[in-house]
């Protein structure tokens, strides 16, 4: 491996979580305009014209007939566990929640990747792990318990926790369809299925809104779109290309320090003294996690990419 496709894989994992970070930033703009089906569903399917017309300009092949025949099967399941289930329960608790909660409580991911480590590769809890994954849980218990204006847990909060089981169980299915597979062919796919399946969802429970979309949301929808699918996403899955997963993981902890000043000047959120307090625990926690040692990472992975 070159270190100059070391340095890109490096440059796209530092660039997804500002990206991501941003897209939480419009969806919660979003959300006030438009239910949250809505926005899961017109999102992805409104960057697949974009980032289609960026690999035919760019001459790449797609590798359609490869996703669904040989590699239908990990396909499918990222479809489901991320594209349908985890968009639909996250944009959801986006729009229910302050942005900075949203920020924070996604870094309860390794939490979530090392259940799913136990359960697939049989790992045994290893003492200073737990430790790190305790202080995650902490952290977040400061961020959401009720404190002034701010309130305490809500309905957002949960949808977004919940999300994260099925976000980190795409990371099995994910790194296999990569590794075989076009990454840009595989974000278009799983994009059209995933958005057409919640738009059909969105048809029969929010019919009247989705018919009536004003142009205001239909911006903001747009802009999420752009902001994820086009950058953050296609930014992530490259980086599949060249770095190990719990690398990729240890990089996502920067969404933290990117969403916390993006929604303080463009949202105008503020914290109060328990939550910077849970914030200061959250970010420290994920850095040493993403320090350990690979084979003692929270990563199902780890064992099947050295």
């Amino acid at each position: 491996m070159s270190s100059a496709k070391i340095d890109k894989g490096v440059v796209a994992a530092i660039l997804a979580p500002f990206f991501i970070a941003l897209s939480i930033i419009l969806t919660k703009m979003a959300g006030n305009n438009a239910p949250p089906l809505v926005i899961a569903s017109i999102g992805p399917l409104l960057s697949v014209p974009i980032l289609f017309t960026a690999t035919r300009l760019l001459k790449v092949n797609l590798g359609v007939r490869n996703l669904l025949t040989t590699l239908r099967v990990p396909f499918f399941k990222v479809v489901l566990s991320r594209s349908i289930l985890g968009q639909g329960l996250i944009i959801s608790g986006f729009t229910m929640t302050t942005a900075i909660k949203a920020v924070l409580l996604l870094r309860l991911e390794p939490l979530f990747v090392f259940i799913w480590s136990i359960l697939y590769r049989g790992e045994k809890p290893k003492a200073l792990k737990l430790l790190m994954l305790t202080l995650l849980i902490v952290g977040s218990a400061l961020v959401v318990a009720p404190q002034g204006a701010t309130g305490g847990p809500n309905i957002g909060d949960a949808l977004v926790v919940t999300s994260l089981l099925f976000l980190s169980y795409s990371y099995l299915p994910t790194e296999e369809v990569v590794k075989a597979g076009n990454p840009g062919g595989f974000n278009i796919m799983a994009n059209l299925f995933g958005g057409l399946t919640l738009l059909a969802v969105a048809a029969v429970l929010n019919h009247e809104q989705l018919l009536h979309l004003s142009v205001k949301a239909f911006a903001y929808i747009a802009g999420y779109s752009v902001v994820f699918f086009g950058f953050a996403l296609s930014l992530y899955l490259y980086a599949f290309k060249t770095l190990k997963p719990w690398v990729i993981a240890s990089f996502l902890s920067l969404e933290v320090v990117f969403g916390l000043i993006q929604a303080h000047f463009m949202l105008h959120e503020t914290m109060a003294p328990l939550q910077l307090c849970g914030a200061v625990v959250v970010l420290a926690a994920t850095f040493a996690i993403g320090r350990l040692p690979a084979e003692t990472t929270a990563d199902p992975h780890a064992e099947a990419v050295k």
